[in-house]
């Protein structure tokens, strides 16, 4: 139930973080708050955890798959420099740059930890996402059955990201098949995985269908549903920095690879990217989820630029610029 409100509801929240936290401080015997925390650090970890399984798929190298792994826990964009300008800028300027740029909007991954909802729920995503390319050329039963329970476990940890995945999931296979029919060559290997998860998610369409009968619950939905104009594609240069430079170096050679991994990697960027600028829905909400395909593009465009870039590019001093730029942020 939401204990927010005094009017009668029939109970129909469906809150897994929630219900783990009760059911720590229950088992341990600990106080809310501090199961809440250590419910939270689990959720934080295991997302760290299935970041690094994930990024195995898309480098063999260890070298670049530690620093992808690097860039995605750690990197920013560029906002120190509004924050940093603060005497140089008229108020109103500032005040909208720093209101664009708060950390809590979530525009990397280092800044989404301090929400634990999206965290659980983003854990499963990924997980999600590695069970999807180890089973891209050997689907079974099993992991299409183990797909659809996490599809029902991350709307039932947090709505907007069960709704991100649908348009990664959803992008990925309509880039796929259309590319390959384009060409006119077989379907990719994983299109009937991705299909099948994208059925799967009839199952949390029924829940929140169910849902919507308690007025409670569809009155906070509707609030939810807002529309938002203050962070557009726009605003990625400032708030992405050298991260979307390096992964733009990168992506054409992402294009050519056409490879499982590479279509997940392009349909995640495309899908996250259109539902950040839609003009309703909160689009600001998922924001966090565009960070991590960014960085593995830039590790590739980082790669590029070692081997092929100008000697300026990769000079001692450029590099420390380029550090600090990265992480000046977090």
């Amino acid at each position: 139930e939401n204990e927010f409100t005094l009017q009668p509801q029939d109970g129909r929240y469906v809150l897994l973080f929630q219900w783990l936290v009760g059911r720590f401080a229950a088992l341990s015997g600990s106080d809310i708050p501090l199961a809440w925390w250590v419910v939270q650090l689990a959720a934080g970890v295991g997302l760290l955890v299935a970041v690094w399984s994930l990024l195995g798929a898309f480098f063999a190298d260890a070298r670049e798959r530690i620093l992808c792994f690097v860039l995605v826990a750690f990197s920013g964009g560029l906002e120190w420099l509004p924050w940093a300008a603060r005497s140089l800028l008229p108020n109103a300027v500032h005040d909208r740059l720093l209101a664009v740029t708060w950390p809590l909007i979530s525009w990397n991954t280092f800044e989404s930890l301090f929400a634990p909802l999206s965290t659980l729920a983003y854990a499963l995503v990924v997980s999600l996402l590695v069970i999807v390319l180890r089973g891209a050329d050997k689907p079974g039963r099993r992991r299409h059955a183990l797909g659809s329970l996490l599809v029902l476990l991350i709307y039932a940890t947090h709505g907007y990201t069960a709704l991100g995945l649908a348009g990664i999931l959803g992008t990925t296979l309509v880039l796929g098949v259309a590319r390959r029919r384009i060409a006119r060559r077989a379907l990719p290997m994983e299109s009937a995985s991705l299909l099948l998860l994208c059925l799967s998610f009839a199952l949390p369409f029924a829940l929140c269908v169910w849902q919507m009968q308690d007025p409670v619950f569809a009155a906070s939905l509707g609030r939810a549903a807002a529309a938002e104009a203050a962070h557009r594609v726009w605003l990625w240069p400032l708030t992405q920095g050298l991260v979307l430079a390096l992964a733009v170096i990168g992506l054409p050679t992402v294009w050519r690879r056409d490879d499982a991994p590479s279509r997940l990697l392009l349909g995640w960027l495309a899908g996250t990217a259109l539902l950040a600028n839609l003009p309703f829905f909160s689009p600001s909400r998922f924001l966090f989820l565009l960070h991590l395909p960014l960085c593995v593009a830039a590790t590739i465009g980082i790669g590029l630029v070692r081997e092929h870039g100008p000697a300026w590019a990769r000079a001692r001093a450029t590099t420390l610029a380029a550090l600090f730029a990265l992480f000046a942020t977090n």
